[in-house]
């Protein structure tokens, strides 16, 4: 499973990346929203996992709206927890 792991703090994603390939799934990252959503269109991950607040660009809740937007006229769905 691939896992977009989104965070402007290194030490976070180091974490977050140790987590999600000791669970056996390939970690993807991003340093900011622009960048998150770079890889989202090209990668297509499962999970994304994203920071609150990544200046500058859109924070994560602005990620998950516009995943929502664009997956609206597809049979892909994203879940939020």
């Amino acid at each position: 499973m691939k896992v977009l792991v989104a965070d402007d703090d290194a030490g976070v994603r180091l974490v977050a990346r140790a987590v999600v390939e000791d669970l056996g799934h390939e970690c993807l990252e991003a340093t900011s929203g622009d960048e998150a959503w770079q890889m989202y269109t090209q990668h297509q991950p499962h999970v994304l996992v994203l920071d609150r607040i990544m200046p500058p660009g859109p924070d994560g809740l602005q990620l998950c709206e516009a995943i929502r937007r664009a997956e609206q006229d597809t049979h892909d769905y994203t879940y939020l927890i």
